[in-house]
């Protein structure tokens, strides 16, 4: 039996989340620090703790990067699938393809609503073109993916059979691994 999480804030004015790895606990610990809390608003912070709980449920654990540069690389490329997964889970409990687009531009600008001016219509449809048009190859220090990626891969999985079936749509949509 699993149980609800347990949420905490910590005095951190850095805007992050996480869920520690407390071995084989019941009941989840979501840890967000003040600067996330004081950034995104309830349905924001609810796609924040799905995404945590995404990791901690995909069983998500940090790896340490290796004195091998090719093992580092492999671990980085593995950490930011993983975010990709993740954020699918935080846009099945947030069910707002909106919201999650407004978590990750908050967190990637650090403004908050009042000093941002989004037209998410045009940022996804931006999302839309290839991930292949544009050169990631800065990306193979990072754990987590580009703005752009993210936001592609959420729009695509927005659009699966497997979402719409998950928050309950019915059965439309491509598949997956279309």
């Amino acid at each position: 039996l699993i149980h609800a999480p347990e949420v905490y804030v910590l005095n951190d004015p850095l805007a992050n989340a996480c869920v520690p790895l407390l071995g084989d606990s019941r009941r989840p610990v979501v840890i967000l620090n003040s600067g996330i809390v004081s950034l995104l608003n309830s349905n924001e912070l609810e796609f924040t703790i799905g995404h945590e709980l995404g990791h901690l449920g995909l069983r998500h654990s940090p790896k340490e990067d290796s004195d091998n540069e090719y093992s580092a690389l492999q671990s980085r490329s593995a950490q930011r699938y993983a975010e990709i997964s993740a954020d699918r889970v935080g846009l099945v409990a947030s069910q707002s393809l909106f919201t999650g687009a407004y978590v990750m531009v908050k967190l990637a600008s650090g403004l908050s609503t009042e000093h941002l001016s989004l037209d998410v219509d045009a940022f996804i449809e931006q999302a839309q073109r290839d991930p292949d048009e544009i050169s990631r190859e800065w990306e193979l220090s990072n754990t987590h993916p580009s703005l752009p990626l993210r936001l592609w891969a959420l729009v695509q999985f927005s659009k699966s059979s497997e979402y719409s079936r998950i928050v309950g749509q019915g059965d439309y949509g491509e598949s997956l691994e279309s």
